[in-house]
């Protein structure tokens, strides 16, 4: 700015020197040019500065990252005065820094630190919270003893993990309210009193029906001397026992071993030649020697009791042959009237092994009986000695060794136990000593009940038999059974609940 005025003043003063100014002449004097003296350009070593050129520089402040930017700037030249001339030294200065150029880089929002999680649970700790509702058995029993259902609250368990509560499927009942439901009305009773006269010792008709294949000569064998074990429990009852075999149909080779029903003649009974024992005449002496192989050893032991059977061993079909000889002389003193028959079988097989359709069902033996002598006899109760279903051992051991063989689950057999409230013992008993005792007192339990009018609705039951005795009782449905028969003519009292209405 300097230079430029200073210019412009030198401009202004050349101009200046260059007029000429033309004196008044005065009054009557001639006019003369007076010559003036010539003004200096600058003054010699005089500096000063000129120019104006518009530049760029760096901004004198940083931007936040360290980097700078350019500023709008005006550059000057040095000029300096030499023998009456302005001349340009090559020295500049800025005289103006004014704006910046562009912008700074943006600063980057630094992130923001994450709020610390505040500490909500211990890891591993557990608590409880409300878990909605539901229904439990109510802690108050009814009347009956039985229980109704009450509504409750419940609650959930939750454990930490991860500083967070998370269910752990544990639920509790935390309060017990009202019941959903109510309990029975209970019902008014009335007593009842029942008085009865002891029959006295009861009749059991045993029918023993043997598998006589040849796989059964062992089995048999164990049999023959217990007969005893089975008879010496049945002491109080009047019982008789007859012997046939399981064959129900002709035989292929020994048509004479398929008894169809008929009773055998017991072996060494030479003079009477019975077919049908009761205690009082050496039942089991004469059994063992009629039901064991051991004696027959010769080529004709097929041909002589208890025989061998070449078919299907057949059982239940056999006692309904045998019921339908009765009246005949060889079944003569059996299915008496008032006694229970009582079929004692004895197979490794079941009824007709073969597993065909012509095998005789439970429900065809039992009413086959109940046709025939349900008017007559007291009742049926079956018995077996058989390799019960499911005991794989017994069944395995049945069919080893060269006589053994075909061997089967007494399927339908035990079906026949059941059916007359009978039981079965395992053909594989090393002694069947036991087993026979335990047919004994189940027979015994069938001679010895009397049968009241009602079940009774409570367990409130009185029982007086007098004279007294030491036989015991139980109550089974309509039935007062004892341990044992009682005294002949002995009185029973029985005082029972039931509804009033």
């Amino acid at each position: 700015m300097r230079f430029t005025l200073l210019l412009m003043t030198l401009v202004w003063l050349t101009a200046c020197n260059s007029v000429h100014f033309t004196p008044v002449d005065p009054v009557n004097q001639p006019s003369a040019v007076v010559p003036q003296p010539e003004r200096p350009l600058c003054v010699d070593g005089e500096i000063t500065w000129a120019g104006g050129v518009e530049t760029q520089v760096r901004c004198d402040e940083p931007c936040w990252d360290g980097s700078y930017l350019q500023c709008e700037a005006r550059q000057e030249k040095e000029m300096i005065c030499a023998d009456n001339q302005i001349q340009d030294t090559g020295r500049t200065r800025i005289t103006f820094i004014g704006n910046p150029i562009g912008a700074c880089p943006v600063k980057p929002v630094p992130p923001v630190p994450p709020t610390p999680q505040p500490v909500v649970c211990i890891e591993g700790q557990t608590r409880w919270i409300a878990g909605g509702s539901g229904t439990a058995q109510c802690p108050s029993a009814c009347w009956d003893g039985s229980f109704v259902r009450c509504q409750t609250t419940l609650e959930k368990q939750q454990v930490c993990r991860s500083n967070a509560y998370q269910d752990n499927g544990q639920t509790r009942v935390a309060s017990v309210g009202a019941p959903v439901a109510s309990c029975p009305v209970k019902p008014v009773y009335r007593d009842v009193s029942e008085s009865f006269t002891a029959p006295g010792p009861g009749k059991a008709d045993i029918l023993v029906i043997l598998d006589t294949t040849p796989s059964m000569d062992n089995d048999l064998n164990k049999l023959a001397p217990r007969l005893g074990k089975l008879t010496e429990h049945l002491k109080d009852v009047d019982w008789k026992v007859a012997v046939t075999n399981a064959g129900a149909r002709d035989g292929e080779w020994f048509r004479s071993g398929h008894l169809n029903g008929k009773f055998m003649v017991f072996e060494r009974d030479i003079v009477k030649k019975r077919t049908v024992l009761g205690p009082k005449e050496q039942a089991d002496y004469y059994f063992q020697y009629t039901v064991g192989r051991g004696k027959n050893e010769g080529a004709d032991r097929c041909e002589i009791q208890p025989f061998c059977m070449s078919r299907r061993p057949e059982p239940m079909a056999a006692m309904m042959a045998a019921i339908n000889q009765r009246g005949t002389k060889n079944t003569q003193g059996f299915f008496r009237k008032d006694a229970w028959l009582v079929p004692l079988i004895i197979t490794d097989a079941d009824e007709n092994e073969y597993g065909d359709n012509t095998a005789t069902q439970p429900s065809e033996a039992t009413g086959h009986f109940a046709r025939h002598l349900g008017g007559l006899m007291k009742g049926l109760v079956a018995f077996g000695i058989t390799i019960k279903p499911g005991d794989k051992a017994c069944l395995d051991a049945n069919n080893k060794g060269l006589l053994n063989g075909g061997a089967k689950y007494a399927t339908l057999l035990n079906h026949f136990f059941a059916l007359t409230e009978g039981k079965s013992i395992s053909l594989c008993d090393a002694d069947f000593g036991p087993g026979l005792k335990e047919i004994s007192e189940a027979v015994r339990e069938k001679m010895s009940f009397i049968e009241i009018r009602h079940v009774p609705a409570t367990a409130k039951v009185e029982v007086v038999v007098t004279p007294k005795t030491d036989a015991t009782w139980k109550l089974q449905g309509h039935r007062i059974v004892f341990s044992k028969p009682l005294p002949a003519n002995a009185k029973v009292q029985v005082k029972y609940q039931i509804k009033a209405n």
